[in-house]
């Protein structure tokens, strides 16, 4: 079952101030309503066109893409654009799994596929609108002509909207959820833009007190994060963004350190290049990003295998399973039972990202099962079964967790 519907009202509640018991039964509201909303407009607007659109258009906005894409900056001559850019995601990403764990308000009810995470605020839409404001404030620095500047923005916009409106046309978030994550990405890039620069100075010009601080800010924003009675990956998601984080900011520190932190691949300049040259450049890029790229995500596997116990071993979490379950997305993921022994998200995702396998291992998402799904998962709350992933319910190509 879908986490935050796994247990009555009281239990969820038990632990939480009047404040935030009077905010969950809102939002609890907000969610009931607004799934048969969704579900009337998901008869009226679904096509094949938009399925495929949004279900790509929503891997623009998830861990994957970014950790593929966030590299680049750095791997050619733009560090600083490339820690702020993670700065505005990974505080975004931790920041929204401390609400979701928080509030423990579940994902809309229909459709009924599995759900591993809560759903207020949305992850998806907090990344892209920070990642747009971030990525617009640099493009108004550029001596760029209009067109160009319209291009860009016209771009950036196009894809903000697509993977929020792809949420609420995939039955991921309600338009409460997308709201609130616009409201923390927007919160997170003025945090930046307010503190983006002493950070860049404390990282050049501070001693041994940065690196202590910073790995004390981990320790401490872990051990505070809320916990909750479901299985959920929120906790992941939050050691995910927070490691990232710091893990560039020490690596700044430690550059300027040993005194390689001025280091940089200067391009060859235009009146200079042969056609060899230009084979020559464009050869040591594309290597420069398939082994990067892939040495993350390597390492990515070989943390997801190293660090579980290790991590619940530092902080011991009432709302994950054991070492073989945590980080790699099994047992619990999804509100099941937690009894099969297959992880259900891969340690290293797949270059799409999506859950396009069911844990049995059949195919869930092929456009042959796209008609059937429509009559079969559309549908009201109410006329919603308790929802188990065995069970093997057909979903929209478009949906992911």
């Amino acid at each position: 079952m879908t986490p935050g519907t796994q247990f009555d009202a009281k239990a969820y509640e038990a632990g939480m101030l009047r404040w935030t018991v009077a905010i969950r039964r809102f939002l609890l509201r907000r969610v009931k309503h607004e799934s048969v909303l969704i579900s009337d407009w998901q008869r009226r607007v679904t096509s094949p066109f938009l399925d495929v659109y949004f279900h790509y258009s929503a891997l623009l906005g998830t861990t994957t893409f970014f950790v593929a894409t966030i590299p680049l900056l750095f791997f050619f001559g733009y560090p600083e654009s490339g820690r702020g850019l993670l700065f505005v995601l990974c505080m975004g990403g931790y920041l929204s799994s401390v609400v979701k764990d928080f509030f423990a308000v579940p994902r809309p009810y229909s459709p009924p596929v599995i759900r591993i995470e809560y759903g207020f605020p949305s992850t998806h839409t907090a990344n892209c609108v920070s990642a747009t404001l971030y990525l617009f404030a640099l493009i108004s620095q550029q001596e760029l002509g209009a067109l160009q500047n319209f291009a860009s923005s016209f771009l950036l916009l196009v894809y903000c909207f697509s993977v929020m409106g792809g949420r609420v046309y995939c039955g991921m978030h309600t338009v409460t959820d997308c709201l609130a994550g616009f409201a923390l990405g927007a919160v997170t890039h003025l945090v930046h833009v307010r503190y983006g620069g002493w950070l860049e100075a404390t990282l050049v010009h501070g001693g041994s007190e940065v690196p202590a601080t910073l790995i004390s800010v981990w320790v401490f924003a872990l051990s505070y994060h809320p916990s909750t009675i479901d299985l959920c990956l929120c906790f992941d998601d939050a050691i995910a963004c927070l490691s990232a984080l710091i893990g560039a900011l020490v690596g700044r520190w430690t550059s300027v350190q040993v005194g390689v932190s001025s280091y940089r691949l200067h391009p060859t300049s235009v009146h200079a290049l042969t056609p060899r040259t230009v084979v020559r450049l464009m050869t040591f890029s594309i290597l420069k990003v398939i082994l990067g790229v892939g040495c993350l995500l390597v390492w990515r596997l070989i943390m997801k295998i190293i660090l579980p116990p290790i991590i619940l071993w530092i902080f011991p979490r009432p709302d994950v399973g054991d070492s073989k379950d945590f980080l790699s997305g099994g047992g619990g993921g999804g509100g099941g039972s937690g009894q099969d022994s297959k992880p259900f998200v891969d340690p290293v995702p797949s270059v799409v990202d999506i859950p396009s396998l069911h844990p049995s291992g059949s195919l869930l998402s092929s456009p042959d099962t796209l008609k059937a799904s429509r009559s079969q998962s559309l549908v009201h709350p109410q006329k919603i079964a308790p929802f188990k992933p065995h069970e093997g319910v057909c979903v929209p190509l478009c949906l992911e967790h």
